[in-house]
């Protein structure tokens, strides 16, 4: 979100001959086993002891979906309606640049960047 804010606040002028798709992948099931997860645990402030079970979601945590397929695997198999959904809006518009942006925990940072660009 802070990518389109920036976007439609301090970078108009690139959106002038730019076609720009945020998909954010939001998967409601697992959002919601996170947050209910999480309002149980959290502490106030936030507790920086990696070891406090604020830090620990439990098996399913909040990847999954309700099937428990992990939507951000799933590109390779498409298996998920979520998935097929997408891959056929993504085959519409056929990017010239496309980047996937993925996280670890906070101990295992790791930036993964698949990127496409169109050969001409």
């Amino acid at each position: 979100m802070i990518t389109l804010y920036e976007l439609i606040t301090k970078k108009k002028e690139w959106l002038q001959n730019t076609v720009v798709i945020i998909d954010p992948c939001l998967n409601p099931d697992g959002r919601d086993r996170y947050v209910n997860w999480y309002n149980q645990v959290k502490s106030t402030p936030f507790n920086t002891n990696q070891d406090a079970s604020e830090h620990h979601e439990p098996w399913p945590g909040g990847r999954p979906n309700h099937y428990l397929f992990d939507l951000n695997r799933d590109w390779a198999w498409a298996s998920q309606v979520e998935s097929s959904q997408r891959l056929a809006i993504y085959n519409q518009w056929l990017p010239h640049i496309h980047v996937d942006f993925h996280e670890q925990g906070i101990n295992e940072p790791y930036y993964f960047c698949s990127c496409s660009r169109a050969i001409s």
